[in-house]
């Protein structure tokens, strides 16, 4: 199989982003740690404009979305968290759950919803909302990152990224009563902990510590196919030093920047 090439095209925005998701509509939401701007794409050649911004929460830690409702995230400053899934046509909240600790949160489902704290074991949590969820735990290796598919009403995908540098897919099933995990495979993607995964369209995509991004493709039964090399588009225009007093520590610093920038596209 060739090489799968990657097209960027960034759109001028003036925070630094902590979380990206789509929106039902197709739009790019850009969140900050003071407000989020609307990205939307438009043209023959696909550029993405600002649309809308407005100010955030600083409690917002991440949003994704679930068929056709945001889910947002929240951590609290007294070590609890919680989730809503928002309506973004009504800008109503039809569900909000809330859980002990912060880490890792996801929503398969409506109903169901997976989190993870570094302080406890992975739990999914059944009628989620509900005065009475059924909340079932699992004992996984230290994860720094996960990502889920729903398949149908009682079956979901798990990717798990884990922090000793391993990609992990588990099938679920679920239901109120039981749950059961299947551990499909395990795959040494990284020499760092895993920072990020996604599973999309037969893909995976993991991105680590190590500042590397793997693109995997799903073979038959969810096998795990081979790498796929990329090739490169992707151009960094700058990099801001902040914090930093003193000239011999800045030109230091802003050496190292421009090698590993000429390393990165050559």
């Amino acid at each position: 199989m060739g090489g799968r090439a990657v097209q960027s095209i960034v759109a001028q925005i003036d925070f630094r982003p902590r979380d990206l998701a789509l929106s039902p509509y197709g739009d790019l939401v850009v969140i900050g740690a003071q407000e989020a701007v609307v990205l939307s794409a438009a043209g023959a050649a696909q550029h993405w404009n600002a649309v809308t911004r407005f100010a955030t929460s600083p409690d917002l830690r991440a949003a994704s979305v679930v068929h056709d409702r945001l889910a947002v995230h929240r951590e609290t400053p007294d070590g609890t968290a919680a989730l809503h899934l928002v309506d973004p046509a009504t800008r109503t909240v039809s569900m909000s759950t809330g859980m002990t600790g912060t880490g890792i949160a996801k929503f398969i489902g409506p109903d169901i919803v997976c989190t993870y704290s570094r302080r406890s074991e992975l739990t999914i949590h059944v009628g989620a909302g509900r005065a009475d969820p059924a909340v079932h735990a699992v004992v996984v290796p230290p994860l720094a990152s996960l990502d889920v598919r729903l398949l149908d009403d009682g079956h979901a995908l798990l990717l798990l990224g884990h922090e000793d540098g391993r990609i992990s897919l588990a099938e679920l099933s679920i239901d109120a009563e039981q749950l059961r995990v299947t551990e499909l495979w395990q795959h040494p993607a990284h020499t760092r902990p895993v920072t990020t995964v996604t599973i999309s369209g037969g893909f995976i995509v993991s991105g680590s510590a190590d500042r590397t991004m793997r693109l995997y493709p799903l073979r038959d039964r969810w096998e795990i196919g081979g790498h796929l090399p990329l090739h490169r588009s992707v151009r960094c225009r700058g990099m801001l030093i902040a914090g930093v007093s003193g000239p011999q520590e800045r030109e230091l610093l802003q050496t190292l920047i421009d090698t590993d920038q000429k390393a990165l596209v050559s």
